[in-house]
């Protein structure tokens, strides 16, 4: 009897020893998916008031994947500056000059250049066609330009950009064209480092480079670069994003920058 418990129990232990790196990474895994992100306290709350574009990032990933309904709208077509009334063309023309004056910092920092932009590099860069689409929610303001260069040609060509309406940082741009550019690692490296540059977050020191572009701990953010190419049509995109997806995890972020910000506490 004594030698069937040993084998019993021998056979259970052995069992134990096999499932347990299994069960160690599921362990981890439940671990990592219900963590909680606390941007308040530490070096991180440090960063995140010395950087504002950070608590836009987070506050516009929540309302883009949570709190959607009743974001207002309004979209101006540049070419179309005098059908608008007073009030709209003022609107229109601060946006219009605040986009030409990032613009021109994004080709300073070698992120866009002039002959992709299909512009004289005499001068500095005015945006002088497209699309605004002014994009509202409580406090959080983001425009966006789209600008089409071409359609149905051989030389199609369109560039999307998304901007903080507070810090004025573009944080978004997406090149679509028929052009295969070929961008190498060197490049994307440099362009990358460059957006960081540009956004003013250089001084984050935890910033590390792997195959999703530049990610840092500190300040939960990546910048990244994606391209792909379907049907000769090529599509790179650089963009800043929050590291951790509110919309994947239980997160717990708040905002204590001005009276009004808020906190929010998402338990999924």
């Amino acid at each position: 009897m004594d030698k069937v418990k040993v084998r019993i129990y021998g056979s259970l232990f052995i069992g134990l020893c096999l499932c347990f790196p299994k069960i160690s990474f599921m362990i981890q895994d439940f671990i990592n998916n219900t963590k909680v992100i606390d941007i308040d306290g530490g070096k991180t709350q440090i960063i995140l008031e010395k950087h504002p574009i950070i608590s836009y990032l987070y506050q516009y990933d929540y309302i883009l994947n949570y709190d959607s309904d009743g974001i207002e709208q309004d979209v101006y077509g540049i070419k179309k500056y005098d059908i608008y009334s007073k009030d709209q063309q003022k609107e229109l023309k601060t946006i219009q000059q605040i986009y030409s004056q990032e613009i021109q910092k994004l080709i300073d920092y070698n992120i866009l250049s002039y002959s992709l932009l299909e512009y004289d590099s005499q001068k500095d860069y005015q945006v002088d066609f497209g699309t605004i689409t002014k994009n509202k929610k409580k406090n959080i303001e983001q425009y966006d330009l789209e600008q089409i260069y071409r359609l149905n040609t051989q030389h199609d060509k369109t560039i999307d950009f998304h901007m903080d309406g507070k810090t004025h940082k573009i944080v978004y741009i997406a090149v679509r064209q028929s052009h295969i550019e070929d961008i190498n690692q060197d490049k994307i490296k440099r362009i990358l480092w460059g957006m960081i540059q540009y956004l003013e977050l250089d001084d984050i020191d935890d910033w590390n480079y792997n195959q999703n572009g530049y990610e840092s701990y500190q300040s939960k953010l990546r910048i990244s670069f994606e391209n792909s190419v379907i049907d000769g049509q090529q599509t790179y995109l650089i963009k800043a994003s929050i590291l951790y997806s509110i919309f994947q995890k239980q997160v717990y972020i708040r905002f204590g920058l001005d009276s009004e910000d808020e906190e929010i506490v998402i338990k999924r």
